[in-house]
């Protein structure tokens, strides 16, 4: 499980793409060329996005901590949810 943050920062490596090394870099023709998402990384990212706004809100909504049992696990990344 993970949390709202890092679920977040999930969609946004989904969107930026593969990350090129130093040395991919200093080997390159000059020739910039721009990366797409795939639709597949885009349908990924926006399930992270949603989860990372659902704990977002679950707990801006909840100042006092009244949540209930249930939720503080889930927001909180410990997997661990009563049923």
């Amino acid at each position: 499980m993970a949390t709202g943050p890092e679920h977040y920062l999930s969609a946004e490596r989904l969107l930026a793409g593969p990350q090129k090394s130093a040395a991919d870099r200093d080997r390159g023709s000059g020739v910039t060329r721009h990366w797409a998402p795939s639709q597949t990384d885009l349908l990924k990212a926006q399930v992270h996005a949603t989860l990372a706004l659902t704990a977002a809100t679950a707990l801006a909504t909840d100042p006092a901590g009244h949540l209930g049992q249930d939720w503080p696990p889930v927001i909180g990344g410990t997997g661990e949810c009563t049923p």
